[in-house]
């Protein structure tokens, strides 16, 4: 992807921002090989397994996809192959990545706003207070790798510099703690009083809370609602769905296997049938049929799949402004610095 964008522009960058997804982990150790990256998607924490987890001090629930609860998981799963014990350090794609740029593979930084997305951590550091957030930790009984958690940073800072000259970027740069796509999103359209929605691999519905918010002490595990941290103190209101463009992606799979079982397959790309499908969407003014495609469950209701069923009254829905992620990130790190 850098490589692709013009030499002589990269030249010019002056500060460097990364925003992703807040979920999936991924383990590593200086100058050795890293794990794969572990989604949700595996299917390890199930409903049974969730509930034999110890409850976190933390208006954050325990849900499939976090990424403590699937050390938890690795932990009592393949503790004979010592898996863990091959690695010093954990985060996300984007903590590892940020730790790339700068050199030092053997820490990572992270902020509250991936934090949350961890259910109980982070993190094993002096500089808590710093960070601005509450840290909530597993129990120690619980037995978890406390050491492998990155260190807490604030949202919206630059913690550290390119370690060498990057595809044209100079060497020294400023790269800043990776932010949530979430929250980059939100903050691209700069309001606070609209509501979001954003659709990545799964998809969320959010709105920026009053400055003066405090969630709950104690999650609701019933709740679609939770609280992610947004910037300076402040919260969003996030209700997440586990079923979004892999839900498209899903659909589009299973309509190029109907054509290719038929020997109609016409299409070989399925970016193709995706557009095709997008296409005749935009065709109908509206619909009466209510489907939920909900293939993965939801995270306060993993048992809710899959219906199709007809509405009765149906709303208009008005599309405003788009938002950006990437847009978001630049415009935290160009407004604050």
């Amino acid at each position: 992807c850098i490589t692709s964008l013009p030499r002589d522009k990269l030249q010019n960058v002056c500060r460097i921002g990364v925003s992703g997804e807040m979920h999936a982990v991924i383990f590593w150790k200086a100058q050795k090989d890293t794990s794969q990256l572990i989604t949700r998607q595996d299917g390890c924490c199930n409903c049974n397994f969730l509930c034999t987890l110890p409850n976190p001090d933390s208006h954050v629930i325990i849900a499939t996809g976090f990424d403590c609860d699937t050390i938890f998981w690795y932990m009592r799963h393949i503790p004979a192959m010592g898996f863990l014990s091959d690695f010093t350090v954990t985060g996300t794609i984007n903590e590892y990545m940020v730790s790339m740029l700068c050199g030092s593979e053997s820490c990572a930084m992270m902020t509250g706003q991936y934090a949350a997305s961890w259910t109980v951590c982070v993190c094993a550091c002096s500089n808590l207070n710093d960070a601005g957030f509450p840290v909530h930790l597993p129990p120690c009984d619980a037995g978890f790798p406390v050491h492998l958690l990155p260190e807490c940073v604030p949202s919206g800072c630059m913690v550290v510099q390119t370690c060498s000259e990057w595809h044209g970027v100079h060497a020294n740069t400023p790269v800043g703690a990776a932010l949530g796509d979430i929250q980059c999103s939100v903050y691209s359209s700069g309001f606070v009083t609209f509501a979001f929605v954003n659709i990545s691999t799964s998809a969320q519905l959010t709105n920026a809370m009053p400055l003066d918010f405090t969630p709950p002490n104690i999650a609701d595990p019933t709740s679609s609602i939770s609280y992610f941290r947004y910037f300076d103190g402040s919260y969003l209101a996030v209700t997440a769905s586990l079923n979004g463009g892999n839900v498209v992606a899903i659909l589009v799979a299973m309509l190029s296997g109907w054509m290719n079982e038929l020997g109609t397959l016409i299409y070989k790309h399925s970016h193709t049938v995706t557009d095709l499908l997008i296409r005749c969407a935009l065709r109908v003014d509206s619909s009466d049929l209510r489907v939920s495609l909900t293939i993965r469950g939801e995270r306060h209701d993993p048992l809710s799949l899959a219906v199709c069923r007809q509405r009765v009254f149906s709303l208009p829905v008005e599309y405003g402004q788009d938002v950006d992620s990437a847009v978001g990130v630049i415009m935290v790190f160009h407004g604050r610095l």
